[in-house]
């Protein structure tokens, strides 16, 4: 769906349009914007214009800034209205809506008329270069799992809390391991009180047996009387069932829960309570006879007045003289036993209470132990990651402190990752560009400060400049006083940073001017060829450094610029090393030979970052201006002069046509020698 449109408009004619789709519309110079303007006057990201919820237009941190019909955007948004001249860089665009949309708008600005004066519309200006517009809008990331988030922000609270997240997990396995710790204090007191319980009925079982074969059968063959019924028989003894029964009254023991009891589904009638008296008993009787291994008990676990206790019934097996005494008893219920059978259980009752509650307590001794060393450990690590983190945090500091003094660039250039790496005489070569740039008579403005006032003045200079350079892709080798110079992996970025070092000077100066200060110039000299970077010094005091004829070029050629009266020079090994030079404005402007040097270098102006009234004059003579010098060269001085005084013409303040015509004046009147090679020489650095 079309949104709107940006019709360029050049010498007050419509010369194309942009149509604008998208609800964000970006601008600038970097082609990752939706318009590109190739044009140095316009900054990298220069504007937005956004559709929602209504039609704005934004500073996106341009240098020299939007102007809406005339003036200059100050807020961070400004309304659109079908119609508006939009001015970016030395670009006019025309923005238009939709015809529905643009309808509305004009009824509202009908309104708002009344309240608000009409704006004057500047004269366009031509552009320098067409834009161009990127149609396909860029996709949007896929959606993060949500899994993902979630460990993302679990790694986070990790981060962020290391002690409470120890503490958390300390404690998860403090009580998982006291947990287990009980369980495995149950389970071995458990087992201990069944083992106790079998050895307990064991010993009642062999005893019962010992009193059947050995005494029984004596007292018998003695004539005494054997009988279930003995208490009703003067001088009879019991039968071993019915002294098993009697023992395990006599053993239990009310106060400390200890019970047994031996008991039959077939008991004898003078027994009225000697069957089953619970579902447990019921179900042991049950559970015991239909066991095939009749040596395994039948076991659980019950709260049994009020205490938890362990029952443990064993199967009662009739032996032969068992079978013979119950088979023979007169009152025995049953008369048809066999060995094997299960005549009745022997029951016992353990109380396991009061050893749960040993372990209990020394479970809970043992979790307050651990706790107080857990509190005392999480506090003395709390106080290490403290001192740990103040010695990470001064460390960080300590390192952004050594960037202020040692770039990091410079440190990723002789491949260190920082600064304890960098060791003496360490040093890499390449092929690097070199900026100088300098304040113009500084001496003389520096001469009405104190030293005071002057380092706060140069501090508030270098502050605006020196980001200009990082953001170009370069880094600050060394501030000299008031100059500075800077490096570059790139030549079209040293360039680029260059005009925009010029492009924040003029807002520099406006800001000056606006406190009635006088406004200030620099030079900027560009030179491109191989250098040696690394360290100097000694063992206990060492610096960066940078060797190379070309740095030291660099310096001469913008000493250069204030010959010529102009911003921005750069060597021909530079003009050579751009890329895409159509995207600058610049011209021949002359060969020189600098001092101890044999060579002679041709330089040339850049002057993209240069007032629009100023660029626009240097633009319409750069044509006569390169002519002339051409036949300067082969010492056609006459028609050199002409030109350059028609340069001069067109523009009155062009110092560089003025130094050409003194020196066409000169050789016309002395002549040249054969020799002469068309190279100013310079006596001087």
């Amino acid at each position: 769906m079309i949104l709107g449109k940006l019709v360029q408009v050049v010498s007050g004619k419509d010369e194309g349009e942009l149509i604008l789709e998208k609800e964000t519309i970006t601008i600038g110079r970097s082609s990752d914007n939706d318009i590109v303007l190739p044009n140095p006057e316009i900054s990298r990201h220069h504007a937005r214009i956004i559709f929602k919820p209504d039609t704005m237009i934004e500073d996106a941190g341009s240098t020299l800034g939007i102007f809406v019909n005339g003036v200059k955007v100050s807020s961070s948004r400004h309304l659109l209205r079908s119609g508006d001249i939009i001015n970016i860089g030395y670009l006019y665009f025309r923005f238009e809506l939709p015809q529905v949309e643009e309808t509305v708008r004009r009824s509202i600005a009908n309104v708002e008329a009344q309240a608000q004066p009409e704006l004057k519309q500047p004269a366009p200006k031509a552009p320098p270069a067409q834009p161009e517009i990127k149609r396909p809008a860029p996709k949007a990331p896929p959606p993060q799992p949500r899994g993902s988030i979630l460990f993302s922000r679990l790694l986070s609270f990790l981060h962020e809390h290391p002690v409470a997240t120890l503490a958390i997990l300390f404690s998860i396995g403090m009580l998982l391991i006291l947990a287990n710790l009980y369980s495995l204090a149950i389970q071995i007191n458990k087992n201990a009180a069944e083992r106790y319980a079998a050895v307990f009925v064991l010993s009642l079982d062999k005893f019962r047996s010992l009193y059947g074969t050995d005494v029984v059968n004596r007292v018998q063959s003695h004539g005494i009387l054997v009988t279930a019924d003995y208490a009703a028989h003067e001088g009879a003894i019991p039968i071993p069932s019915t002294l098993g029964i009697e023992i395990s009254q006599q053993i239990t023991e009310p106060g400390s829960g200890i019970q047994a009891r031996l008991y039959s589904d077939y008991p004898f009638p003078n027994r009225k309570d000697g069957g089953p008296h619970n579902e447990f008993e019921t179900e042991a009787l049950v559970r015991l006879r239909v066991e095939p291994d009749k040596s395994v008990p039948y076991i659980a676990y019950a709260n049994i007045n009020g205490r938890q206790s362990l029952q443990f019934a064993h199967a009662v097996i009739m032996d032969q003289a068992c079978v013979v005494c119950h088979n023979t008893e007169a009152d025995s219920p049953k008369k048809d036993w066999k060995v094997g059978d299960v005549g009745g259980v022997q029951e016992v009752i353990l109380p396991i209470d009061s050893a749960f509650t040993t372990v209990r307590t020394g479970l809970l001794t043992t979790l307050g132990v651990m706790l107080i060393i857990t509190l005392a450990g999480l506090g003395l690590l709390a106080f290490v990651l403290s001192a740990l983190r103040a010695s990470i945090q001064m460390l960080s500091r300590t390192n952004t402190a050594y960037a202020r003094f040692v770039p990091r660039e410079f440190l990723s250039l002789l491949g260190k990752k920082n600064i304890v790496e960098v060791a003496l005489a360490d040093n890499v070569q390449m092929e690097m560009t070199v900026l100088f740039s300098d304040i113009r008579s500084f001496t003389t403005i520096s001469e009405g400060m104190d030293s005071e006032k002057n380092f706060h003045f140069l501090s508030g200079f270098l502050s605006k400049m020196g980001p200009i350079v990082r953001e170009n892709h370069g880094f600050i080798d060394k501030y000299f006083g008031d100059a500075i110079m800077a490096l570059f992996q790139s030549t079209d970025d040293a360039v680029d940073g260059a005009i925009a070092l010029r492009q924040q000077l003029i807002e520099y100066n406006r800001i000056r001017q606006e406190n009635q200060l006088p406004p200030i110039d620099i030079g900027i000299g560009l030179n491109t060829g191989k250098l040696t970077l690394g360290t100097l010094g000694e063992q206990d005091r060492m610096d960066g450094t940078v060797i190379s004829d070309a740095v030291n070029l660099a310096s001469r050629i913008e000493g250069m610029t204030k010959m010529y009266s102009v911003t921005l020079l750069i060597s021909e090994s530079t003009f050579r090393g751009l890329k895409d030079i159509n995207r600058f404005s610049l011209r021949l402007l002359d060969r020189v030979r600098v001092k101890g040097k044999n060579e002679p270098v041709t330089i040339y102006e850049v002057f993209s970052g240069d007032p629009p009234e100023i660029w626009e004059k240097k633009l319409a003579i750069k044509r006569d201006f390169e002519q002339a010098v051409g036949l300067y060269q082969i010492k056609q001085f006459q028609s050199a002069k002409r030109l350059f005084e028609k340069c001069l013409a067109l523009y009155p303040k062009d110092r560089a046509s003025e130094f050409y015509i003194e020196r066409c004046n000169h050789f016309i009147e002395v002549g040249v020698d054969e020799n002469w090679d068309g190279v100013l020489n310079l006596d001087s650095k």
